[in-house]
């Protein structure tokens, strides 16, 4: 398994030492004829100078990080990352059952953390190295009605015009050495520890 993203980020509210937690989903897996958000990585976190901008330090992995793997031959699936804060504690953080499907307003309700989102992200990754063994269902809805990616013409392969180009801008981003800015509260990087 692949070692989880080194996350960085500016100071935030309300108090930059106090526990906040990072989030990653899929928010395009296959799943019973219909396309579920999938936890991909939970984890427990603190900045590690709370005055300076930086990395935040994984206190604790809730659920181990697994990278992102869309099916072959399937859409372009959506890879998001949210941070929020404050958060629980890590030994006070409810941990979801099941990765799939992700509820994600369970989740958010039982940590007591609606309206916590200080930083968040997304990237794209299409797996390209064969042919589709499956059938797939449907983009989600707000993928065909312009969500995201903003109104693009999608119109090519089931996605954004151009989308291949993320194939080889992804595999930066996951494989190693790569940087995402987040927007948010502030900008946030995504690296490979």
């Amino acid at each position: 398994m692949d070692s989880h993203p080194a996350i960085l980020t500016p100071t935030y509210a309300p108090d930059p030492s106090s526990p906040s937690l990072i989030l990653m989903l899929d928010l395009d897996t296959p799943h019973q004829s219909t396309r579920v958000p999938t936890l991909h990585w939970l984890a427990s976190t603190t900045l590690s100078s709370p005055s300076t901008p930086g990395n935040l330090t994984i206190t604790s992995i809730h659920t181990p990080y697994i990278p992102p793997h869309p099916p072959v031959g399937d859409i372009a699936h959506t890879y998001a990352i949210y941070l929020f804060a404050p958060a629980p504690a890590p030994d006070a953080v409810r941990v979801p059952s099941q990765r799939t499907p992700f509820d994600w307003e369970a989740f958010v309700a039982e940590n007591g953390i609606e309206g916590g989102i200080v930083g968040l992200d997304h990237f794209r990754v299409r797996n390209l190295s064969g042919s589709a063994t499956a059938v797939f269902p449907g983009p989600r809805a707000s993928e065909t009605a312009g969500g995201l990616g903003g109104g693009g013409d999608r119109s090519v392969n089931g996605g954004v015009r151009g989308e291949e180009e993320f194939e080889g801008r992804a595999g930066r981003v996951v494989g190693g050495g790569g940087w995402i800015r987040w927007v948010g509260m502030g900008v946030v990087g995504v690296g490979m520890v």
